[in-house]
């Protein structure tokens, strides 16, 4: 009646079927196998029962070349499934009315773990995880020098929605476990890259923005500001010889005011300079200090 057209078996249903009860009991309907077609160019191609696609047992296709197979809710996808596109992306996992919610998706070798948001067909990776609290310390010298400066950080605070973990596995070996909103990796969220680079903080549409924590193999690592991906803001580096840097930096380089001493631990230090930075070196007014045997 809706204009769509059938090919295949037909039979009366049951007279205690759903669709007898729904008022097709007289009427023959698919039943068996046979191919449906909609006014639209949708195809359930497979094995029918009293007129609905028999889950696992019929493939819904589209005209531009996308192909289901899985579980019915009449002639809705609904319930668990694999869905693949013409582009070679696939999707295995959760659909509900038509809408992936939840599930694995890959694509150019980039494979996507968790929750999906939105309406049929353009769903996004939107999840959101418990916020993730970063080990690193500040010393008691950058505290002191963040007051001085009027730096105060904004509490993390979780969200009262459903808590859900995501995960994105890339072909290069980079994986990416956090939130997402609307298809960005956004809120707090870790990435570990093959060459043992790690960062955990905040991201802001795809990029680490705000608070976070980098490492490196060579055991460097870095807790503070980003901004576009980059070191930029307030922070403190510790470097692979021990030495630290606590000050400003911009655009991933020690830039502005800061404090370097060549031993992490304040009372092993020999060597300390406060003073201005410009594109990662010391440069512009500074004091240098010495410690000899008598004190500085």
């Amino acid at each position: 009646t809706d204009g769509s057209t059938y090919r295949g078996d037909l039979e009366r249903p049951h007279p205690d079927s759903v669709a007898a009860a729904d008022g097709f009991g007289g009427e023959e309907l698919p039943n068996g196998d046979g191919v449906l077609i909609s006014p639209l160019g949708e195809k359930w191609d497979g094995i029918f029962k009293d007129g609905l696609p028999v889950n696992n047992q019929c493939v819904w296709s589209s005209p531009d070349g996308v192909k289901y197979e899985g579980e019915f809710q009449k002639h809705k996808k609904h319930g668990q499934g694999i869905m693949t596109w013409f582009t070679g992306e696939t999707f295995v996992g959760q659909f509900q009315i038509n809408c992936r919610t939840f599930g694995s998706a890959s694509l150019a070798g980039a494979i996507y773990s968790g929750a999906f948001k939105g309406i049929a067909g353009t769903e996004v990776a939107h999840a959101i995880v418990p916020a993730v609290e970063s080990t690193a310390e500040d010393s008691e010298a950058f505290k002191k020098w963040k007051e001085a400066q009027g730096i105060k950080e904004a509490p993390i605070k979780k969200t009262g929605m459903e808590l859900t973990q995501a995960s994105m596995l890339w072909s290069s070996g980079a994986k990416y476990q956090g939130e997402w909103v609307n298809g960005y990796r956004h809120g707090r969220g870790s990435v570990l890259w093959p060459d043992a680079t790690s960062y955990t903080g905040q991201w802001i549409q795809g990029f680490p923005q705000g608070p976070g924590t980098w490492a490196w193999k060579d055991e460097s690592s870095f807790h503070g500001e980003n901004k576009d991906g980059l070191m930029h803001g307030p922070g403190r580096m510790r470097f692979k010889d021990g030495s630290i840097y606590e000050g400003a930096f911009e655009a991933g380089m020690r830039h502005g005011v800061g404090r370097w001493t060549n031993h992490a631990e304040e009372d092993k230090a020999t060597l300390v300079y406060e003073g201005e930075y410009k594109q990662d070196k010391a440069d512009g007014q500074g004091v240098m200090r010495f410690k000899r045997r008598d004190g500085w």
